[in-house]
């Protein structure tokens, strides 16, 4: 009975609610057609760099998925880790009068507001499961920097780090430093 039950027995509501029931199931298709689109060519095209992306602990199938596709088949195309940040819209406002310059620190959302939530995504993600990300984020706390600018400023790094890795071509390693230190000592 709950089924069939409306709470209602007026039959324009009723016909409007099966309406808005129907949209939203034919939204949920179309959605989960894209998704599957996606997927198909990031399995074609982007698998190499689907691997470097997901390589780093807590970046998932899907954020790594809109990533690649939101920043283009080559990663050559930005020519630093700066652009790529630029592109997304993460890169500090400046404000300038006369002589002086006023870095506030906010960043200037003039770029792509799409790959700017998913990096937001996979910033939250990756601090909690990758320990240097981890530390990196409480580092920040421990500066009096705000929750929202802690986040950021773990984004900005992951941008680095995913440049640095889709340019390279290789896979992440939590242990880089350690390997770092032991070849240099």
């Amino acid at each position: 009975m709950a089924k069939n039950s409306f709470g209602s027995e007026d039959k324009y509501l009723k016909s409007v609610l099966i309406l808005k029931i129907q949209m939203l199931l034919f939204i949920q298709k179309q959605k989960n057609d894209l998704d599957e689109k996606i997927k198909k060519y990031v399995d074609e095209n982007l698998s190499q760099e689907f691997s470097i992306v997901t390589s780093i602990a807590g970046v998932g199938q899907n954020t790594a998925e809109k990533f690649l596709i939101e920043i283009g088949e080559d990663i050559n195309i930005y020519k630093s880790h700066k652009q790529l940040r630029a592109f997304m819209g993460m890169d500090p406002t400046i404000k300038q009068s006369g002589s002086s310059i006023n870095v506030n620190g906010k960043i200037s959302k003039r770029g792509n507001a799409h790959l700017r939530r998913t990096l937001w995504q996979m910033a939250s993600a990756v601090k909690r499961y990758s320990p240097t990300f981890e530390e990196y984020y409480q580092k920040k706390r421990n500066e009096d920097k705000k929750y929202k600018q802690a986040v950021i400023a773990v984004a900005n790094k992951l941008i680095k780090t995913l440049y640095a890795l889709l340019k390279n071509k290789s896979h992440y390693s939590e242990n880089y430093r350690n390997q770092l230190k032991v070849i240099y000592n």
